[in-house]
């Protein structure tokens, strides 16, 4: 909960404890200086004045705390549908990556590659998030990234050792050396226990 409602929420029930105690001071101040008939009638007028101060103490309490929990869980979903689009885009937007750079001229294709590690560190904001969205692949949010990144530098190197030639190439030419690129990645995860984690 934010501070706002912890602080209304301490105020409420500091004016209600003030309250009960300034009527159990009256209460005590009254019985003092009445009569025994008179007792009586004010026994119930301090069980109604206790009803009313309870009573309102949990109105103020629901009324505080229902619409709190409803902006928190609003901003936990919000959060979670954020970090899975975030998560998305960075894991789709590698898987596909060569199918996108073979039909991009260089300069193009060094942006989309830029665009694609761009989209990974936005996935590592939500890092509690992530951990459940790679946990089925069996590694930590931090190999995830690193997987990642070495993807995109491997494909990063190929535009780089073909800056000259990348754009009289044919698409064909292309997606042939970026999948060379990709299966050499891929063998060097190999020598690590674990499954491909990109696609």
């Amino acid at each position: 909960m934010n501070t706002i409602v912890r602080t209304v929420l301490i105020l409420t029930f500091a004016s209600t404890i003030c309250l009960l105690f300034g009527l159990i001071l009256f209460a005590l101040w009254r019985e003092r200086n009445s009569s025994p008939a008179e007792r009586l009638e004010y026994s119930k007028l301090y069980l109604e004045a206790f009803k009313v101060i309870t009573i309102s103490f949990f109105v103020a309490l629901l009324g505080i705390l229902i619409p709190a929990s409803l902006r928190e869980a609003r901003y936990r979903f919000q959060k979670m549908k954020e970090s899975r689009i975030a998560y998305s885009k960075a894991k789709t937007g590698v898987a596909y990556l060569p199918l996108q750079l073979c039909s991009l001229g260089f300069i193009e294709a060094a942006a989309l590659i830029q665009q694609v590690h761009f989209e990974k560190h936005q996935a590592e904001l939500y890092e509690q998030d992530l951990k459940k969205y790679v946990k089925h692949l069996g590694v930590d949010p931090q190999q995830w990234g690193a997987a990642h990144y070495d993807r995109l530098s491997a494909y990063r190197t190929v535009l780089e050792d073909h800056v000259s030639d990348w754009d009289s190439s044919t698409s064909s030419e292309r997606i042939q050396l970026l999948l060379e690129s990709r299966a050499r990645d891929q063998e060097q995860k190999n020598k690590l226990p674990q499954k491909d984690i990109i696609g």
